[in-house]
Protein backbone atom coordinates (compact mmCIF):
# COMPACT_ATOMS: atom_id res chain seq x y z
CA UNK A 1 0.00 0.00 0.00
CA UNK A 2 1.45 3.35 -0.92
CA UNK A 3 -0.01 6.68 0.39
CA UNK A 4 -0.09 9.70 -1.90
CA UNK A 5 -2.94 12.67 -2.29
CA UNK A 6 -4.42 14.46 -5.16
CA UNK A 7 -6.18 17.90 -4.70
CA UNK A 8 -5.98 18.07 -0.96
CA UNK A 9 -7.51 14.11 -0.76
CA UNK A 10 -5.57 11.52 0.90
CA UNK A 11 -5.81 8.47 -0.53
CA UNK A 12 -4.02 4.55 -0.96
CA UNK A 13 -2.59 3.09 -3.44
CA UNK A 14 -2.74 -1.17 -3.62
CA UNK A 15 -0.80 -1.53 -6.28
CA UNK A 16 -0.63 -4.64 -9.32
CA UNK A 17 0.65 -4.87 -12.42
CA UNK A 18 -2.54 -5.03 -14.33
CA UNK A 19 -3.83 -2.22 -16.55
CA UNK A 20 -7.82 -2.64 -15.11
CA UNK A 21 -7.96 0.20 -11.57
CA UNK A 22 -10.53 0.29 -9.28
CA UNK A 23 -11.31 3.36 -8.00
CA UNK A 24 -12.75 2.62 -5.17
CA UNK A 25 -15.62 5.18 -3.01
CA UNK A 26 -16.13 4.36 0.17
CA UNK A 27 -19.27 4.85 2.69
CA UNK A 28 -19.80 7.92 4.64
CA UNK A 29 -19.60 9.22 8.12
CA UNK A 30 -20.58 6.62 10.60
CA UNK A 31 -20.65 3.45 7.97
CA UNK A 32 -17.18 4.30 6.94
CA UNK A 33 -15.67 4.24 10.69
CA UNK A 34 -17.73 0.53 10.76
CA UNK A 35 -16.07 -0.57 7.54
CA UNK A 36 -12.92 1.13 6.93
CA UNK A 37 -10.91 -2.22 8.10
CA UNK A 38 -13.10 -4.32 5.57
CA UNK A 39 -12.55 -2.02 2.78
CA UNK A 40 -9.11 -1.89 3.40
CA UNK A 41 -9.09 -6.02 3.34
CA UNK A 42 -11.22 -5.96 -0.39
CA UNK A 43 -8.19 -3.37 -2.09
CA UNK A 44 -5.82 -6.16 -0.83
CA UNK A 45 -7.91 -8.66 -2.25
CA UNK A 46 -8.24 -6.85 -5.38
CA UNK A 47 -4.73 -5.80 -5.60
CA UNK A 48 -3.78 -9.88 -5.24
CA UNK A 49 -5.47 -10.56 -8.03
CA UNK A 50 -3.49 -8.63 -10.41
CA UNK A 51 -6.06 -5.33 -10.19
CA UNK A 52 -4.63 -1.87 -8.71
CA UNK A 53 -6.80 -0.45 -6.01
CA UNK A 54 -6.99 3.21 -5.17
CA UNK A 55 -9.00 4.01 -1.92
CA UNK A 56 -9.38 8.16 -1.24
CA UNK A 57 -10.95 10.17 1.60
CA UNK A 58 -13.67 12.52 0.33
CA UNK A 59 -13.61 16.04 0.71
CA UNK A 60 -13.76 16.92 4.17
CA UNK A 61 -13.52 13.72 5.36
CA UNK A 62 -11.05 10.91 7.06
CA UNK A 63 -7.58 12.31 6.44
CA UNK A 64 -8.36 14.68 3.98
CA UNK A 65 -8.76 18.64 4.03
CA UNK A 66 -12.20 20.08 4.93
CA UNK A 67 -14.35 19.34 7.45
CA UNK A 68 -18.64 18.76 7.56
CA UNK A 69 -19.68 22.19 8.53
CA UNK A 70 -18.35 23.48 4.44
CA UNK A 71 -20.81 24.79 2.39
CA UNK A 72 -21.75 22.29 -0.61
CA UNK A 73 -20.23 18.90 0.80
CA UNK A 74 -22.28 16.97 -1.85
CA UNK A 75 -20.89 18.65 -4.69
CA UNK A 76 -17.45 18.42 -2.93
CA UNK A 77 -17.23 14.75 -2.77
CA UNK A 78 -18.60 14.28 -6.50
CA UNK A 79 -15.78 16.49 -6.94
CA UNK A 80 -13.51 14.14 -4.69
CA UNK A 81 -14.66 10.92 -7.37
CA UNK A 82 -13.81 12.80 -10.52
CA UNK A 83 -10.31 13.99 -8.95
CA UNK A 84 -9.68 9.80 -8.49
CA UNK A 85 -10.61 9.04 -11.70
CA UNK A 86 -8.63 11.79 -12.96
CA UNK A 87 -5.51 10.54 -10.73
CA UNK A 88 -6.25 7.01 -11.93
CA UNK A 89 -6.19 8.03 -15.41
CA UNK A 90 -2.84 10.87 -15.17
CA UNK A 91 -1.22 9.83 -13.22
CA UNK A 92 -1.29 6.14 -12.43
CA UNK A 93 -1.89 5.51 -15.81
CA UNK A 94 -4.67 3.86 -15.65
CA UNK A 95 -5.70 2.55 -19.38
CA UNK A 96 -9.48 0.67 -18.09
CA UNK A 97 -11.20 2.49 -14.73
CA UNK A 98 -14.05 0.55 -12.79
CA UNK A 99 -15.73 2.29 -10.15
CA UNK A 100 -16.55 0.45 -7.36
CA UNK A 101 -18.91 1.99 -4.68
CA UNK A 102 -20.28 1.11 -1.06
CA UNK A 103 -23.44 2.95 0.42
CA UNK A 104 -23.83 6.37 -0.53
CA UNK A 105 -20.47 5.90 -2.46
CA UNK A 106 -22.09 3.62 -4.54
CA UNK A 107 -24.55 6.93 -5.30
CA UNK A 108 -21.72 8.98 -6.70
CA UNK A 109 -19.71 6.13 -8.66
CA UNK A 110 -23.35 5.60 -10.03
CA UNK A 111 -24.00 9.26 -11.36
CA UNK A 112 -19.79 9.57 -11.84
CA UNK A 113 -19.79 6.35 -14.35
CA UNK A 114 -23.29 8.00 -16.17
CA UNK A 115 -21.24 11.25 -16.83
CA UNK A 116 -17.83 9.25 -18.00
CA UNK A 117 -18.25 7.18 -20.86
CA UNK A 118 -15.02 5.90 -20.51
CA UNK A 119 -15.65 3.83 -17.15
CA UNK A 120 -15.40 0.32 -18.17
CA UNK A 121 -17.79 -0.89 -15.55
CA UNK A 122 -19.10 -0.13 -11.96
CA UNK A 123 -20.20 -2.03 -8.61
CA UNK A 124 -23.01 -0.71 -6.57
CA UNK A 125 -22.75 -2.16 -2.94
CA UNK A 126 -25.20 -1.60 -0.78
CA UNK A 127 -26.53 1.22 -2.52
CA UNK A 128 -29.18 2.86 -0.84
CA UNK A 129 -32.42 3.78 -2.33
CA UNK A 130 -31.79 6.73 -2.87
CA UNK A 131 -29.90 10.04 -1.80
CA UNK A 132 -32.76 10.86 0.30
CA UNK A 133 -33.90 7.29 1.83
CA UNK A 134 -30.11 7.54 3.30
CA UNK A 135 -30.03 10.55 4.99
CA UNK A 136 -33.54 9.35 6.90
CA UNK A 137 -31.07 6.25 7.46
CA UNK A 138 -28.66 7.93 8.52
CA UNK A 139 -31.28 9.95 11.17
CA UNK A 140 -32.58 6.91 12.37
CA UNK A 141 -29.24 5.32 13.24
CA UNK A 142 -28.70 9.31 15.25
CA UNK A 143 -31.54 8.03 17.46
CA UNK A 144 -29.34 4.85 18.53
CA UNK A 145 -25.60 5.50 18.01
CA UNK A 146 -23.83 8.12 20.15
CA UNK A 147 -27.08 9.77 22.37
CA UNK A 148 -27.31 10.58 25.57
CA UNK A 149 -26.48 8.51 28.81
CA UNK A 150 -29.45 7.52 30.61
CA UNK A 151 -29.87 9.82 33.83
CA UNK A 152 -28.94 12.84 31.70
CA UNK A 153 -30.99 15.86 30.02
CA UNK A 154 -31.35 15.77 26.51
CA UNK A 155 -28.56 17.05 24.21
CA UNK A 156 -29.42 20.69 22.62
CA UNK A 157 -30.17 19.69 18.79
CA UNK A 158 -27.83 21.00 16.39
CA UNK A 159 -28.16 24.83 15.46
CA UNK A 160 -28.06 23.23 11.78
CA UNK A 161 -28.76 19.54 10.87
CA UNK A 162 -28.14 16.49 12.53
CA UNK A 163 -25.30 13.96 13.71
CA UNK A 164 -24.77 10.84 13.60
CA UNK A 165 -21.89 9.47 15.60
CA UNK A 166 -20.02 12.38 15.93
CA UNK A 167 -20.52 12.97 12.29
CA UNK A 168 -22.30 16.04 10.81
CA UNK A 169 -24.75 16.70 8.14
CA UNK A 170 -26.14 19.92 7.70
CA UNK A 171 -30.00 20.44 6.05
CA UNK A 172 -27.93 21.84 2.56
CA UNK A 173 -26.17 18.98 2.52
CA UNK A 174 -29.31 16.57 3.42
CA UNK A 175 -31.18 18.61 0.64
CA UNK A 176 -28.16 17.78 -2.23
CA UNK A 177 -28.30 13.86 -1.02
CA UNK A 178 -31.76 14.27 -2.32
CA UNK A 179 -30.95 15.07 -5.66
CA UNK A 180 -28.45 12.30 -6.28
CA UNK A 181 -29.36 9.43 -8.72
CA UNK A 182 -31.16 6.31 -8.04
CA UNK A 183 -29.49 3.16 -8.52
CA UNK A 184 -32.46 1.59 -10.66
CA UNK A 185 -31.64 5.36 -12.91
CA UNK A 186 -28.04 3.82 -13.56
CA UNK A 187 -28.38 1.21 -16.20
CA UNK A 188 -30.81 2.91 -18.50
CA UNK A 189 -27.84 5.19 -18.96
CA UNK A 190 -25.25 3.28 -18.62
CA UNK A 191 -25.77 1.10 -21.70
CA UNK A 192 -24.06 -2.40 -21.82
CA UNK A 193 -21.09 -1.73 -19.83
CA UNK A 194 -21.04 -4.31 -17.18
CA UNK A 195 -22.38 -3.51 -13.86
CA UNK A 196 -22.40 -5.60 -10.31
CA UNK A 197 -25.13 -4.97 -8.00
CA UNK A 198 -24.71 -6.89 -4.27
CA UNK A 199 -28.07 -5.31 -3.01
CA UNK A 200 -30.06 -5.23 0.91
CA UNK A 201 -33.48 -4.24 -0.40
CA UNK A 202 -35.81 -5.86 -3.03
CA UNK A 203 -35.68 -4.71 -6.47
CA UNK A 204 -32.43 -4.74 -9.02
CA UNK A 205 -31.25 -2.29 -11.46
CA UNK A 206 -32.02 -3.84 -14.80
CA UNK A 207 -31.99 -2.74 -18.13
CA UNK A 208 -32.42 -4.25 -21.54
CA UNK A 209 -28.90 -3.02 -22.81
CA UNK A 210 -27.32 -3.68 -19.64
CA UNK A 211 -24.88 -6.55 -18.97
CA UNK A 212 -26.53 -6.49 -14.83
CA UNK A 213 -25.33 -8.92 -12.68
CA UNK A 214 -27.31 -9.01 -9.29
CA UNK A 215 -27.39 -11.09 -6.25
CA UNK A 216 -28.28 -9.92 -2.49
CA UNK A 217 -25.67 -8.82 -0.08
CA UNK A 218 -26.25 -11.71 2.41
CA UNK A 219 -23.61 -10.64 4.72
CA UNK A 220 -23.89 -6.87 4.73
CA UNK A 221 -25.63 -6.64 8.42
CA UNK A 222 -22.70 -7.95 10.12
CA UNK A 223 -20.59 -5.90 8.06
CA UNK A 224 -22.42 -2.62 9.15
CA UNK A 225 -22.13 -2.34 12.37
CA UNK A 226 -19.70 -1.01 15.22
CA UNK A 227 -16.26 -1.27 14.15
CA UNK A 228 -15.45 -3.45 17.55
CA UNK A 229 -18.06 -6.33 15.87
CA UNK A 230 -17.59 -5.49 12.30
CA UNK A 231 -17.11 -8.42 9.75
CA UNK A 232 -15.54 -7.82 6.47
CA UNK A 233 -17.77 -10.00 4.06
CA UNK A 234 -16.22 -12.35 2.78
CA UNK A 235 -19.03 -13.76 0.19
CA UNK A 236 -19.32 -10.25 -1.29
CA UNK A 237 -15.59 -9.85 -1.06
CA UNK A 238 -15.30 -12.64 -3.24
CA UNK A 239 -18.14 -11.99 -5.44
CA UNK A 240 -16.52 -8.52 -6.52
CA UNK A 241 -13.31 -10.28 -7.26
CA UNK A 242 -15.07 -12.83 -9.40
CA UNK A 243 -16.80 -10.45 -11.22
CA UNK A 244 -13.48 -8.39 -11.78
CA UNK A 245 -11.35 -11.69 -13.15
CA UNK A 246 -14.38 -12.90 -15.64
CA UNK A 247 -14.76 -9.46 -17.43
CA UNK A 248 -11.18 -8.65 -17.26
CA UNK A 249 -8.86 -10.65 -16.71
CA UNK A 250 -5.66 -9.55 -15.66
CA UNK A 251 -2.76 -10.11 -18.07
CA UNK A 252 1.04 -9.86 -18.35
CA UNK A 253 1.28 -5.95 -19.37
CA UNK A 254 3.97 -4.03 -20.22
CA UNK A 255 4.58 -1.14 -17.44
CA UNK A 256 1.87 1.37 -16.99
CA UNK A 257 3.12 4.87 -18.06
CA UNK A 258 2.47 6.10 -14.23
CA UNK A 259 4.17 9.65 -13.52
CA UNK A 260 5.54 10.02 -9.87
CA UNK A 261 2.93 10.30 -7.59
CA UNK A 262 2.75 13.99 -6.47
CA UNK A 263 3.67 13.82 -2.12
CA UNK A 264 1.52 12.36 -0.12
CA UNK A 265 0.86 15.99 2.06
CA UNK A 266 -2.40 17.34 3.19
CA UNK A 267 -2.46 20.98 4.56
CA UNK A 268 -3.99 24.39 4.55
CA UNK A 269 -1.53 26.58 6.04
CA UNK A 270 -1.74 25.83 9.68
CA UNK A 271 -0.87 22.14 9.60
CA UNK A 272 0.59 19.93 7.19
CA UNK A 273 0.37 16.49 7.26
CA UNK A 274 2.27 13.43 6.01
CA UNK A 275 1.83 9.51 6.23
CA UNK A 276 4.58 7.87 8.19
CA UNK A 277 5.58 4.00 8.29
CA UNK A 278 7.09 2.45 11.33
CA UNK A 279 7.59 -0.84 13.06
CA UNK A 280 8.84 -4.27 12.29
CA UNK A 281 9.13 -4.03 8.19
CA UNK A 282 7.44 -0.60 8.04
CA UNK A 283 3.92 -2.52 8.55
CA UNK A 284 2.18 0.17 10.97
CA UNK A 285 0.57 3.09 9.55
CA UNK A 286 0.48 6.57 10.71
CA UNK A 287 -0.01 10.27 9.93
CA UNK A 288 2.21 13.06 11.01
CA UNK A 289 0.59 15.75 11.72
CA UNK A 290 3.42 19.32 12.41
CA UNK A 291 2.44 23.16 12.75
CA UNK A 292 2.83 24.38 8.81
CA UNK A 293 5.34 27.27 10.02
CA UNK A 294 7.81 25.50 12.69
CA UNK A 295 9.47 22.76 13.75
CA UNK A 296 8.20 22.05 17.18
CA UNK A 297 10.35 19.65 19.84
CA UNK A 298 7.29 18.35 21.12
CA UNK A 299 5.08 15.60 19.50
CA UNK A 300 1.46 13.58 20.96
CA UNK A 301 0.88 10.44 19.96
CA UNK A 302 -2.64 9.71 19.29
CA UNK A 303 -3.61 5.85 19.66
CA UNK A 304 -6.62 4.20 18.47
CA UNK A 305 -10.00 3.97 20.32
CA UNK A 306 -11.38 0.59 20.25
CA UNK A 307 -11.26 -1.05 16.78
CA UNK A 308 -11.32 2.40 14.83
CA UNK A 309 -9.18 3.32 12.73
CA UNK A 310 -7.17 6.51 12.81
CA UNK A 311 -9.43 9.18 12.09
CA UNK A 312 -10.94 9.08 15.45
CA UNK A 313 -15.06 8.81 16.09
CA UNK A 314 -16.59 11.29 14.70
CA UNK A 315 -13.15 12.29 12.96
CA UNK A 316 -12.42 13.62 16.70
CA UNK A 317 -8.51 12.34 16.55
CA UNK A 318 -8.09 14.81 13.39
CA UNK A 319 -9.77 17.89 14.45
CA UNK A 320 -7.34 16.95 17.82
CA UNK A 321 -4.39 16.48 15.47
CA UNK A 322 -5.21 20.28 13.57
CA UNK A 323 -5.73 21.86 17.13
CA UNK A 324 -2.48 20.55 18.19
CA UNK A 325 -0.94 21.92 15.20
CA UNK A 326 -2.56 25.38 16.06
CA UNK A 327 -1.20 25.39 19.28
CA UNK A 328 2.60 24.58 18.20
CA UNK A 329 2.68 20.54 18.90
CA UNK A 330 3.19 17.72 16.66
CA UNK A 331 1.05 14.57 16.52
CA UNK A 332 1.32 10.99 15.25
CA UNK A 333 -2.15 9.50 14.97
CA UNK A 334 -1.63 5.50 14.54
CA UNK A 335 -3.20 2.65 13.64
CA UNK A 336 -1.85 -0.37 15.73
CA UNK A 337 -1.46 -3.96 14.68
CA UNK A 338 -4.42 -5.09 12.54
CA UNK A 339 -6.28 -2.03 12.69
CA UNK A 340 -6.77 0.85 9.64
CA UNK A 341 -4.34 1.28 7.41
CA UNK A 342 -1.38 -1.21 9.45
CA UNK A 343 -0.85 -4.39 8.50
CA UNK A 344 -1.44 -7.46 11.12
CA UNK A 345 2.54 -7.95 12.06
CA UNK A 346 3.04 -11.98 12.28
CA UNK A 347 1.63 -13.52 15.07
CA UNK A 348 -0.37 -10.91 16.34
CA UNK A 349 -4.34 -11.63 16.89
CA UNK A 350 -7.03 -9.06 15.88
CA UNK A 351 -7.86 -6.09 17.81
CA UNK A 352 -5.58 -6.51 20.78
CA UNK A 353 -5.61 -3.27 21.55
CA UNK A 354 -5.62 -4.01 25.72
CA UNK A 355 -2.44 -5.92 25.52
CA UNK A 356 1.39 -5.27 25.99
CA UNK A 357 2.06 -6.16 22.43
CA UNK A 358 -0.34 -3.25 21.64
CA UNK A 359 2.46 -1.05 24.10
CA UNK A 360 5.02 -2.04 21.51
CA UNK A 361 3.37 -0.53 18.57
CA UNK A 362 3.70 3.24 20.57
CA UNK A 363 7.40 1.79 21.77
CA UNK A 364 8.11 1.54 17.68
CA UNK A 365 5.88 4.80 16.62
CA UNK A 366 8.39 6.68 19.38
CA UNK A 367 11.31 5.15 17.52
CA UNK A 368 10.07 6.48 14.32
CA UNK A 369 9.68 9.54 15.75
CA UNK A 370 12.91 9.59 17.30
CA UNK A 371 14.59 9.53 14.36
CA UNK A 372 12.41 11.79 12.63
CA UNK A 373 14.02 14.72 15.05
CA UNK A 374 11.33 15.02 18.00
CA UNK A 375 12.75 15.52 21.46
CA UNK A 376 9.82 15.15 24.33
CA UNK A 377 6.97 12.97 23.77
CA UNK A 378 3.36 12.43 25.21
CA UNK A 379 0.94 10.14 24.07
CA UNK A 380 -3.08 10.25 24.35
CA UNK A 381 -6.37 7.51 24.04
CA UNK A 382 -9.57 7.37 24.96
CA UNK A 383 -11.13 4.02 26.30
CA UNK A 384 -8.74 1.20 25.35
CA UNK A 385 -6.43 4.17 23.80
CA UNK A 386 -6.04 5.55 27.67
CA UNK A 387 -5.22 2.11 28.81
CA UNK A 388 -2.92 1.59 26.21
CA UNK A 389 -1.59 5.45 26.72
CA UNK A 390 -1.29 4.90 30.48
CA UNK A 391 0.63 1.69 29.82
CA UNK A 392 3.07 3.29 27.47
CA UNK A 393 4.11 5.93 29.56
CA UNK A 394 4.54 3.29 32.52
CA UNK A 395 6.71 1.05 30.31
CA UNK A 396 9.01 3.91 28.08
CA UNK A 397 10.70 6.37 29.84
CA UNK A 398 10.99 8.72 26.61
CA UNK A 399 7.36 9.23 27.48
CA UNK A 400 7.19 12.24 29.78
CA UNK A 401 3.35 13.20 30.00
CA UNK A 402 0.41 11.08 29.08
CA UNK A 403 -3.93 11.69 28.69
CA UNK A 404 -6.17 9.12 29.34
CA UNK A 405 -9.68 9.92 28.33
CA UNK A 406 -12.80 7.46 29.99
CA UNK A 407 -10.01 5.07 30.87
CA UNK A 408 -11.81 1.72 31.43
CA UNK A 409 -9.83 -0.61 33.61
CA UNK A 410 -6.49 0.16 34.83
CA UNK A 411 -5.77 -3.80 34.48
CA UNK A 412 -7.00 -5.95 31.66
CA UNK A 413 -8.38 -9.10 32.31
CA UNK A 414 -6.87 -11.83 30.43
CA UNK A 415 -9.52 -13.85 30.15
CA UNK A 416 -11.94 -10.99 28.79
CA UNK A 417 -12.94 -10.21 25.38
CA UNK A 418 -13.40 -6.39 24.10
CA UNK A 419 -16.40 -7.47 22.34
CA UNK A 420 -17.16 -9.11 26.12
CA UNK A 421 -16.68 -5.46 27.36
CA UNK A 422 -18.53 -3.45 25.80
CA UNK A 423 -21.64 -5.79 25.61
CA UNK A 424 -21.33 -5.66 29.52
CA UNK A 425 -20.95 -2.01 29.93
CA UNK A 426 -22.42 -0.69 33.47
CA UNK A 427 -22.88 2.63 34.81
CA UNK A 428 -20.62 3.87 37.69
CA UNK A 429 -21.94 2.30 40.86
CA UNK A 430 -23.31 6.20 42.49
CA UNK A 431 -26.06 6.20 39.39
CA UNK A 432 -26.91 2.45 40.91
CA UNK A 433 -27.27 3.69 44.44
CA UNK A 434 -29.60 7.08 43.38
CA UNK A 435 -31.70 4.11 40.90
CA UNK A 436 -31.94 2.05 44.07
CA UNK A 437 -34.25 4.84 45.87
CA UNK A 438 -36.28 5.78 42.46
CA UNK A 439 -39.99 2.96 43.04
CA UNK A 440 -39.69 2.69 39.17
CA UNK A 441 -36.57 1.18 39.19
CA UNK A 442 -38.49 -1.84 41.29
CA UNK A 443 -41.61 -2.12 38.54
CA UNK A 444 -38.70 -2.02 35.71
CA UNK A 445 -37.36 -5.19 37.66
CA UNK A 446 -40.31 -6.66 37.87
CA UNK A 447 -41.18 -6.26 34.08
CA UNK A 448 -37.38 -7.70 33.56
CA UNK A 449 -36.33 -4.60 31.74
CA UNK A 450 -33.59 -4.36 33.60
CA UNK A 451 -30.71 -7.18 34.12
CA UNK A 452 -30.65 -6.74 37.97
CA UNK A 453 -28.46 -10.15 38.38
CA UNK A 454 -25.76 -8.78 35.87
CA UNK A 455 -25.66 -5.60 37.69
CA UNK A 456 -25.42 -7.52 41.01
CA UNK A 457 -23.03 -9.23 39.80
CA UNK A 458 -21.01 -6.19 38.33
CA UNK A 459 -21.40 -4.05 41.48
CA UNK A 460 -20.11 -7.35 43.70
CA UNK A 461 -17.27 -7.09 41.88
CA UNK A 462 -16.36 -3.44 42.17
CA UNK A 463 -16.70 -3.75 45.93
CA UNK A 464 -14.34 -6.40 46.10
CA UNK A 465 -12.19 -4.80 43.86
CA UNK A 466 -12.22 -1.45 45.71
CA UNK A 467 -11.82 -3.82 49.60
CA UNK A 468 -8.70 -5.37 47.88
CA UNK A 469 -7.46 -1.81 46.62
CA UNK A 470 -7.65 -0.72 49.98
CA UNK A 471 -5.93 -3.49 51.69
CA UNK A 472 -3.39 -3.00 49.24
CA UNK A 473 -3.09 1.02 50.54
CA UNK A 474 -3.03 -0.14 53.93
CA UNK A 475 0.07 -2.73 53.26
CA UNK A 476 1.65 -0.15 51.25
CA UNK A 477 1.59 3.01 54.02
CA UNK A 478 3.02 -0.25 56.20
CA UNK A 479 5.84 -1.44 54.22
CA UNK A 480 6.44 2.69 53.29
CA UNK A 481 6.78 4.58 50.20
CA UNK A 482 9.21 1.78 49.12
CA UNK A 483 6.71 -0.75 48.89
CA UNK A 484 4.07 1.25 47.07
CA UNK A 485 6.63 2.40 44.47
CA UNK A 486 7.48 -1.38 44.00
CA UNK A 487 4.24 -2.57 43.98
CA UNK A 488 2.41 -3.61 40.16
CA UNK A 489 -0.53 -2.01 41.26
CA UNK A 490 -2.31 1.33 39.57
CA UNK A 491 -0.89 3.32 42.59
CA UNK A 492 2.61 2.24 42.24
CA UNK A 493 2.46 2.66 38.73
CA UNK A 494 1.77 6.41 39.55
CA UNK A 495 4.75 6.56 41.92
CA UNK A 496 7.30 5.27 38.96
CA UNK A 497 5.66 8.18 36.89
CA UNK A 498 5.86 10.44 39.31
CA UNK A 499 9.98 9.51 40.21
CA UNK A 500 10.10 10.32 36.23
CA UNK A 501 8.40 13.68 36.84
CA UNK A 502 5.94 12.50 34.05
CA UNK A 503 2.93 14.83 33.70
CA UNK A 504 -0.69 13.24 33.87
CA UNK A 505 -4.36 14.14 32.67
CA UNK A 506 -7.30 11.85 33.44
CA UNK A 507 -10.75 12.79 31.65
CA UNK A 508 -13.91 11.71 32.57
CA UNK A 509 -17.49 12.48 31.56
CA UNK A 510 -19.90 12.35 34.35
CA UNK A 511 -21.60 9.06 33.65
CA UNK A 512 -18.97 6.99 32.77
CA UNK A 513 -18.35 4.01 34.07
CA UNK A 514 -14.46 3.85 34.32
CA UNK A 515 -15.10 6.60 37.42
CA UNK A 516 -15.58 3.32 39.08
CA UNK A 517 -12.43 2.31 38.52
CA UNK A 518 -10.57 5.40 39.70
CA UNK A 519 -12.68 4.63 42.97
CA UNK A 520 -11.59 1.53 43.60
CA UNK A 521 -8.10 2.33 43.25
CA UNK A 522 -7.89 5.89 44.55
CA UNK A 523 -11.04 6.68 46.69
CA UNK A 524 -12.50 9.46 43.86
CA UNK A 525 -11.02 11.60 41.15
CA UNK A 526 -10.07 14.62 43.06
CA UNK A 527 -7.91 12.47 45.32
CA UNK A 528 -6.15 10.59 42.22
CA UNK A 529 -5.66 14.21 41.10
CA UNK A 530 -4.17 15.24 44.42
CA UNK A 531 -1.39 12.69 43.30
CA UNK A 532 2.42 14.19 42.28
CA UNK A 533 2.31 15.44 38.52
CA UNK A 534 -1.36 14.16 38.25
CA UNK A 535 -4.49 16.14 36.88
CA UNK A 536 -7.82 15.39 36.12
CA UNK A 537 -10.96 17.16 34.75
CA UNK A 538 -14.68 15.80 34.10
CA UNK A 539 -16.85 16.86 31.53
CA UNK A 540 -20.83 16.67 32.33
CA UNK A 541 -23.51 15.18 30.51
CA UNK A 542 -21.27 13.76 27.31
CA UNK A 543 -21.44 9.85 26.31
CA UNK A 544 -18.62 7.72 26.44
CA UNK A 545 -17.25 8.43 22.67
CA UNK A 546 -17.98 12.48 23.45
CA UNK A 547 -20.39 12.40 20.39
CA UNK A 548 -22.17 15.79 20.50
CA UNK A 549 -19.89 18.51 18.97
CA UNK A 550 -19.93 20.88 22.22
CA UNK A 551 -18.64 17.56 23.87
CA UNK A 552 -16.09 16.86 21.60
CA UNK A 553 -14.91 20.77 21.42
CA UNK A 554 -14.57 20.55 25.20
CA UNK A 555 -12.36 17.80 25.10
CA UNK A 556 -10.26 19.22 22.76
CA UNK A 557 -9.66 22.31 24.09
CA UNK A 558 -8.41 19.87 27.53
CA UNK A 559 -5.74 18.17 25.57
CA UNK A 560 -4.53 21.35 23.34
CA UNK A 561 -3.80 23.09 26.30
CA UNK A 562 -2.44 20.15 28.40
CA UNK A 563 -0.26 19.24 25.21
CA UNK A 564 0.81 22.87 24.69
CA UNK A 565 1.91 23.48 28.62
CA UNK A 566 3.58 19.98 28.57
CA UNK A 567 7.25 20.73 28.45
CA UNK A 568 7.18 23.65 31.33
CA UNK A 569 4.05 21.82 33.40
CA UNK A 570 1.67 25.05 33.18
CA UNK A 571 -1.63 23.45 32.49
CA UNK A 572 -4.35 24.22 34.87
CA UNK A 573 -7.46 21.48 34.51
CA UNK A 574 -10.72 22.18 36.06
CA UNK A 575 -10.14 19.76 38.69
CA UNK A 576 -13.53 17.46 39.80
CA UNK A 577 -14.57 18.41 43.33
CA UNK A 578 -13.97 15.67 46.15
Amino acid sequence: MQALSFGGHAAWLHDAPGDTLAVMCGAQGYEELCTQRGWYELAEMISARGFPALRFDYAGCGDSAGDDFEPARVEAWRASVRQAIACARETLGARRIVLIGLRLGALLAAEAAIEDAAIAGVVLLGAPASGRAWAREMQVTASIVGVPPEGVAPWPAPADGFQVGGFHFTRETSAALARLPKPGEVTGAFGARPLLALTIEAGTPASAGAQVTSRPFDDFQPFMVDRIFSRPPATAWAAVTAWLTRHWPPTPAAALARRAPPPAEIGDGRYAETPARFGPDALLYGVLCRPAAARPDTVFILVNTAANHHIGWGRATVHLARALAGRGVASLRIDLSGLGCSAALPGRAAQQVYSQEAVGDVTAALDWLVAQGFTRFGVAGTCSGAYLAFHAAVADERLSCAVAVNLNRFVWPHDLSIENSVRHVYQPSAVYARKAADPRTLLRVLKGEVDAIGIARALGGRLATRLRARAAGLLNRAVGERGARSAGTPRGWLHRLAERRARLLFVFTSQDAGLDEIDKHFGSLARLAALPGVKAAMVDNADHNFSPQWARDQLIALLTDFAAAAPCGGFDAPGPQP
